[in-house]
């Protein structure tokens, strides 16, 4: 249990009392993969607000506490510096260029 504030009548006027509820902790991801893939940049422009955003819109009560980014991308095969682990493979057709 976490010692919190509540209402003491919710949807009405009134102070707010300690309470003890029980809470339900939970772990989220959200990639982009697709969308940061097809438009890098407008893909991954709400990053890990959109996150936030999309646990705080439930309308239940959650209450984030963090949020984290992670972006990766294919080999990026720079012209005249190829590394020895880049795959020599094409990137698809319908996505951005790693570089």
């Amino acid at each position: 249990p976490v010692d919190t504030l509540v209402p003491s009548r919710p949807g009405a006027p009134g102070p707010f009392v300690p309470a003890r509820p029980t809470l339900h902790p939970i772990l989220t991801a959200e990639t982009h993969n697709f969308p940061t893939g097809v438009a890098p940049f407008a893909g991954a422009e709400t990053g890990t607000g959109g996150r936030l955003r999309d646990v705080t819109a439930t309308g239940r009560g959650a209450k984030p506490i963090a949020g984290i980014s992670s972006y990766c991308v294919g080999n990026l095969r720079v012209p005249g510096y190829e590394q020895p682990w880049e795959d020599d493979v094409p990137n698809a057709p319908n996505l951005a260029s790693p570089l």
